[in-house]
């Protein structure tokens, strides 16, 4: 495991897109995070399984994000399913992210600030 300041890089377990929230799984690897499940952060680039990919933690300030719909700019967003997030709260009630842009569209990447709850 390399520590690069506020990225840290992991090995993910799936293919995984651009901006996903992702997780540990039980091996140490990176896999999406679901539904409102705690994510240690956002990946930088695109991988699939196998790659070493550097993860985003939280306390890097602004994030890229992949929203599962339209969002407004200063939306809360919520952890969704698949890795993404979404401005409708999947009965959580836990902010993860604020929407610094607005997206338009399912699978779109906006920049978001990460909030720590």
């Amino acid at each position: 495991m390399l520590i690069l300041g506020s990225k840290i890089a992991l090995t993910a377990a799936a293919t995984l897109q651009q901006g996903l929230r992702v997780k540990l799984d039980s091996s140490g690897n990176i896999v999406a995070a679901g539904v409102d499940e705690f994510a240690i952060g956002t990946i930088e680039k695109p991988a699939v399984n196998g790659d070493t990919v550097n993860v985003i933690l939280p306390n890097a300030g602004i994030v890229e994000v992949v929203i599962d719909g339209a969002v407004a700019i200063n939306a809360p967003l919520y952890g969704v399913a698949a890795g993404k997030v979404s401005d409708n709260d999947p009965g959580s009630a836990t902010i993860r992210y604020r929407a610094l842009e607005a997206g338009s569209a399912d699978g779109q990447i906006i920049s978001a600030i990460p909030v720590l709850n």
